[in-house]
């Protein structure tokens, strides 16, 4: 777990302004195992427990919104639907790659 924080970490420090799709996935897939960290440590629990999680592992930064799209961007579901969508390969940031999706009624 704590390889992946740290990659997601490296790639946000890094690259805020400049993120490719493949960059956001990393940073979802390290916000999907804050999550999880959260889920298990006492004191972590709900939002706030994450909020705080994203402080410390420096994530802060992120809005909310922009957490959760990175974190749809690094499921199975948006990969899918990228693979079946080739007109989207053409959009980086996961809010805009969300909307898109959404827009055409292909996702929640």
């Amino acid at each position: 777990m704590g390889n992946l924080i740290e990659e997601g970490r490296k790639v946000w420090e890094s690259k805020k302004s400049r993120m490719t799709r493949e960059d956001w996935i990393l940073v979802g897939q390290a916000l999907v195992e804050g999550k999880k960290w959260c889920a298990a440590n006492p004191g972590y629990g709900g939002d706030s427990g994450f909020g705080k999680w994203c402080a410390e592992n420096g994530f802060d930064d992120i809005s909310r919104g922009e957490r959760a799209d990175a974190i749809w961007l690094s499921t199975d579901e948006a990969k899918n639907l990228l693979l079946n969508n080739p007109t989207v390969n053409l959009l980086n940031h996961p809010r805009v790659i969300r909307a898109a999706f959404r827009a055409r009624g292909a996702n929640r």
